[in-house]
Order: structure tokens, then sequence, then C-alpha cells
């Protein structure tokens, strides 16, 4: 028998194999695929009674992305399609960039956002469930399954409706590139606005794989207790939240204990870049099947660290997988040969999409290793000299006490140059961060400006939100709330 085309049927055909396999736990809650199947009927009665149908778009904003699951497969039996916010937007913002993607409704399962700027309950399905999940429509392979995001960390998210039969493709498109087929039972930390979240838990459906949904405000000991536990397999953090986990295992004997999760068969950083220390001390303090992926909205894996390439290769995003093509250009759109500096653009020739243009600027080797210089955004120009802002950012990585940091240009009125400010997540204060810097960085990478917080704010995929930073940092100046200390 054909495998289905839409994940709506995929799931009812691991229902009707076996109801009380556990779907996913989340929090106190366990729940088996019958539950879920339950509560996503009773979705598709309430939504549906809305108005919600076929080809309609659904905006929702959970705080548990279970819930938001089960909403998920509800609106895929009506023939519609979610589009996910992070409850930590502002209710405005959330509204507005529905409205953008035409969104029917916006449905949240946060009080303090219901209500507010037309977003609408979700409810906790109660009373008497709808007692059987109807399929999804004959046509539904090829309507809308999801409607996936750019990460927003420099430009406004950029949403795109991928098809029920482009998802389950480009998934195991994907499981082949990093040779992870099937999804064994996996951790899932963050918000289902972040891709590679969202990825997680459709994965999941296709293969009828367990997963473990951490809060999205928990405690690194929480998380830490979650990734020991001997079921869980897989994991894909960001760079700041395996930071953590880092400091938490800082002093422990590899020698003597052995790494802190054996237990994985892959421990994988992605969702923005990783210092080459940090990645060779979680393969050596976590796990040692560590690897660093580099992935694309619109192309998916494009290559992958690990192993002893963490030593050999030390700052490459690893080798160009298979069924990728990498193309840098200079400033006018010339290909560069390999070695040469420029902008990168990828394509998923085995899916035969488009060629993307990635934001970074980088060289690929001779030998297919793709290394990443930084951002278009995050090269300065000081005093006629180019400084490149994620090489200072990695140095200042090194400091133990610094969570996170984000270095970028801004203007020099007095000569038309850049000035390099530095933004530092920390719980250190400003005057021993900025004498560190003092003492531990070259003085050509050495930035003018510095501002300390012990939280800075962050995209869905839990990287530095440049452009709310560059907003915060500048009201603060004008209202004397944000001062900055020239190093």
């Amino acid at each position: 028998m054909n495998e289905p085309q839409d994940l709506g049927r995929v799931f009812l055909n691991h229902l009707g194999a076996d109801p009380m396999a556990v779907f996913a736990e989340s929090g106190p809650r366990t729940a088996t695929r019958a539950d879920v199947a339950a509560r996503a009927a009773t979705h598709a009665r309430r939504i549906g009674a809305s108005g919600v149908g076929q080809g309609d778009l659904v905006a929702l904003a959970c705080l548990d992305s279970l819930h938001a699951m089960e909403a998920t497969i509800g609106l895929w039996s009506l023939g519609a399609a979610p589009v996910y916010f992070d409850i930590r937007q502002p209710p405005a913002e959330i509204a507005a960039a529905a409205q953008r993607v035409g969104a029917r409704v916006v449905l949240t399962d946060m009080p303090r956002l219901a209500g507010r700027d037309g977003i609408a309950a979700l409810d906790e399905p109660s009373g008497t469930p709808a007692q059987v999940l109807p399929s999804s429509p004959e046509n539904a392979a090829d309507l809308p399954a999801i409607w996936v995001s750019s990460s927003g960390t420099t430009k406004t998210p950029v949403h795109q409706a991928r098809t029920h039969r482009w998802m389950i493709a480009a998934m195991r498109d994907a499981e082949v590139k990093l040779r992870s087929h099937p999804l064994p039972p996996a951790l899932v930390v963050g918000s289902l606005a972040f891709g590679a979240v969202a990825n997680t838990w459709l994965r999941a459906v296709m293969g009828g794989t367990p997963v473990l949904a951490m809060p999205l405000f928990h405690h690194v000991a929480e998380l830490d207790a979650a990734l020991m536990r001997p079921d869980i397999r897989f994991a894909a953090l960001p760079p700041v939240v395996l930071r953590d986990l880092l400091s938490l295992h800082r002093d422990r004997d590899v020698a003597a204990l052995g790494p802190a999760y054996p237990q994985l068969e892959s421990l994988v950083s992605l969702g923005g870049p990783i210092a080459p220390e940090d990645l060779r001390r979680m393969r050596d303090l976590l796990s040692p099947t560590a690897r660093n992926v580099y992935s694309l909205t619109g192309v998916g894996p494009v290559a992958y660290l690990e192993g002893e390439a963490i030593d050999t290769r030390s700052g490459s995003v690893g080798k160009i997988l298979d069924g990728v093509a990498v193309t840098v250009t200079d400033d006018e759109g010339n290909t560069l040969p390999p070695g040469q500096s420029g902008h990168i653009t990828a394509c998923n020739t085995s899916m035969g999409g488009p060629a993307v243009a990635t934001g970074d600027v980088g060289r690929l080797d001779p030998d297919g290793f793709l290394t990443i210089i930084g951002r278009s955004a995050q090269l300065a120009c000081r005093n006629s000299v180019t400084v490149n802002l994620s090489v200072l950012q990695d140095r200042v990585l090194a400091h133990d006490g610094i969570r996170d940091c984000m270095a970028f240009a801004v203007p020099d009125p007095a000569d038309g140059g850049d000035r390099i400010a530095l933004a530092v997540e920390t719980a250190l204060s400003r005057r021993d961060v900025v004498l560190w810097l003092r003492s531990a960085i070259p003085a050509l990478q050495r930035p003018d400006l510095v501002w300390v917080s012990a939280e800075l704010p962050r995209t869905p995929s839990g990287k530095i939100a440049l452009r709310e930073l560059q907003a915060l940092m500048a009201r603060g100046v004008q209202e004397g709330t944000c001062v900055f200390v020239a190093v």
C-alpha cells in the first residue's frame, strides 16, 4: 500500500496501528495517540464551527506545544493549516503578522493574550469529546500542511506555505542526508515558531515517534535531567542552550564518569552559529554524537560537522551534503573559485528547489568544506580596517561567565565609518566585562561601545534578535536608561 501523502492520514494510520502508544509527554500529561485524536477532533469541531475550512490558515500562539499539535492535527482534518507564533511576542505584533500572512483567526492557550488585539482563546477540550477524528480531504496532499518562517534575526520573518506532499518529501530528504531515519524518541525544546522545533514534531507525527516536550520556560537542571533519561535518544538545541549545559558540566570528569548523555544517538546544535570551542566541549563533555548542522529555510540541511572533523576542520560548518549545491559570489554576483570568500547561496538540488541567498559570507574550500565568516551585516569598517564581528563574538564567548553576545556596527558620525557595539548577556557587572574586554580582546577587534544585560531579546529560534536589540539600545540611549561605556 502506498504511503499517504498528507500528514493527517499518516497520523490516522499510526492511530489505527496502536492507539495506546504514547504520542508525547508534556509536563504532567502523557498523551496516547488515542488521547491526541480525541482532543484534535474536539478542536476540529470547535474551529470548524467558527467558519474555518479547506485552504484556510489559522495562527497558533501556544505555550503548550502538545496542545498546539493537537490543534494542528484537528486543522488538517478540516483541510486547514497552522502558522505558529511565539507567545513572547507582543500581542499586537502577533496579530499584525497573522494579518500579513492571511490567517483567518489567531488562537492562543495563554490567558494574558486571549482577548487582546483580536486574539481568541484556544480552549482546553473538555466535556464529551468528539469521538472520531475525521479524515483529511481527498486533495489534502496538495493543500498547505504548515506555514514556515525564516528566523527573523535581522529582518522581518518571511512566511511561506508548504504542502503536505512537500513536507513529507522534505523530511524524508533531510533524514537521508543526515543519516537519521527514523527519528528516535526525541526531546523537544522551544517554541513551535522555531522551524527546527516544528520540524521535529512533524517528523514525530510522520514516524510515530514519542516526544518529550520541555516547558518553554525551564531551568537548565530540568533540561539536564530530561536529557539523561535512558529513553531519550535525540535532541536538537540552539547554541545558547548548549552553552548552559556546558556550564553545568564544565567540571565533569569524563575519564571517570563518561559523557553526560551517553545514550543519545544524536545531539545536534541547530539554529545559529556555535563557537568552535563550544562544539568541541559539546562532543567531549555531553555526547560523542555531537554535530553542528547548518541548515536554511527553503533548503533544509546544507552541511554538518561531527566527530574528528570538529578538530581537523575547526571553524567550518562541515562538508556540503550530497543533493545540495552551494555557490559563493562577489558583490556583483560573479561566482568565485574555491577558497575565496563571498556571499553564499544554497540550493536543494535533490528536491528541485530554488537557489536561496543565505545572508552569510564565507568560503567553500576545494575539498567541499564550507566555512562561514559571518553574516553580511556582521562586517564593520572602522578606521578603514574591516573587522569580522563573528570572530569578535567567538572571542567574547571564551569567557565562561558570558552566556551569549552579539556585536554589530553602528554609523560613526565623525568619519562616516563604523563603530562597533557589543551587547553581552551575563550576570557579571558592566565594569567586570569592560575590564576583561580590555585585557582579552586585541585592540583591532575591541568594541567601542558595550552594553551589559542579564537577558537579551531573542527570536523563537533562540538567536539574539538584532532588530529588537538595536531598537532597545537606541531607545535606552535616548532615554538615558542605557549607557554605553567606551572600551
